[in-house]
């Protein structure tokens, strides 16, 4: 069963298809404070933004036990 965290995951990872580069880029650096790698292709970067988005949830929980 898919409670409506998980369901957001989803609908945030699959929004990612829809960016371009430049879209990609923004997000990466909304997710991680810091600009994406130089020279990074957009499937790998898709694929970073995809591992900040699934990691998040998990962050947040550290941050906020610390």
């Amino acid at each position: 069963m898919v409670n409506s965290n998980q369901s957001q995951v989803f609908d945030e990872v699959a929004a990612l298809e829809a960016l371009d580069h430049k879209g990609l880029d923004t997000r990466y650096q909304d997710l991680t404070g810091e600009p994406p790698p130089e020279r990074i292709g957009r499937t790998l970067l898709k694929l970073a933004v995809a591992y900040e988005i699934l990691r998040k949830p998990h962050r947040e929980r550290v941050c906020h036990v610390a």
